[in-house]
């Protein structure tokens, strides 16, 4: 074979081989990819979820141990997720299919992304929501002059202008009847809005 037809047949083969496989996007720089995975590991959830976690472990001293166990299990099993992902060029299904045995594992993720999914709708949704309510100039959940507001609703202010504590103004708010129920409960204006606006 002379050199050119060796030439040609190489460049055959490359062209069936990227119309099997088209040619994948990479990224411009570093700092792009350094960027996007930063915002796909820290969500809405991980800001929504973390105060509440600090404030029911123990505050400051949860972040002891939680930046232990990052850099000693997450970061660690995140770098490896990654490097199989570059290394195979593949999706989650197929990165596992270099061992037959883990080939489980792909479409346990993926299974677990469409489970996560169902619930992270509604949430995004829950706060666009109150994104846009925040825009009106009386948020409707600081005030019982609402359709949705039953007659038992009350409205409380951490700021009390007479000078009597909250203590004092929810123990009398209790003993009145009209706006309690049997449990002792008194709906707020808040937990109004969260229950019956739709």
């Amino acid at each position: 074979m002379e050199l050119d037809e060796i030439e040609a047949d190489l460049i055959n083969k490359g062209t069936e081989k990227s119309k099997r496989f088209p040619d994948r996007d990479n990224w411009s720089n570093s700092f792009e990819y350094l960027l996007s995975l930063i915002g796909f590991t820290i969500g809405l959830g991980s800001i929504w979820r973390f105060p509440y976690l600090c404030l029911k472990n123990g505050g400051g001293a949860f972040l002891i141990p939680f930046f232990f166990f990052t850099l000693l299990c997450g970061v660690p099993l995140y770098f490896l997720e990654l490097s199989l992902g570059q290394f195979s060029g593949r999706s989650a299904v197929l990165a596992w299919s270099l061992c037959p045995l883990f080939e489980g594992i792909g479409y346990s993720v993926t299974m677990l992304s469409m489970l996560g999914a169902w619930y992270y709708g509604p949430v995004m949704a829950w706060v666009l929501l109150y994104i846009g309510y925040s825009f009106f100039p009386t948020q409707p959940w600081s005030t019982c002059d609402n359709i949705w507001n039953t007659d038992a609703c009350v409205v409380l202010r951490m700021g009390n202008p007479t000078g009597t504590n909250n203590s004092t103004a929810i123990t009398s708010l209790k003993a009145n009847t009209s706006k309690t129920n049997e449990q002792g409960f008194y709906p707020t204006a808040a937990t109004e809005f969260w229950r019956y606006v739709d």
